[in-house]
């Protein structure tokens, strides 16, 4: 399978978790107004893969509440991730 988009991703931990663990990481809380947000939000944002010739040096540091970090990539906390 190659993965290209989101649905994909998702597809395939279903195919690879077992049923408890994907349903609780895929659920939402309460109405799911959120998730489902979430989910209709990156299929209309249309983002795509492009190619950029010529840019030079790419700089992807950023700051985050005033920490220099070289990637600006946040993760949350999550439950049960010891499963």
């Amino acid at each position: 399978m190659i993965i290209s988009s989101t649905h994909d991703y998702r597809l395939a931990a279903q195919r690879r978790l077992p049923p408890f663990l994907f349903h609780y990481i895929d659920g939402g809380a309460y109405d799911e107004h959120t998730h489902c947000a979430q989910c209709c939000g990156s299929a209309r944002s249309g983002v795509a893969a492009a190619c950029v010739e010529g840019s030079g040096e790419v700089n992807l540091s950023a700051r985050l509440f005033g920490e220099p970090l070289g990637l600006p990539v946040a993760l949350e906390p999550v439950g049960l991730t010891g499963m």
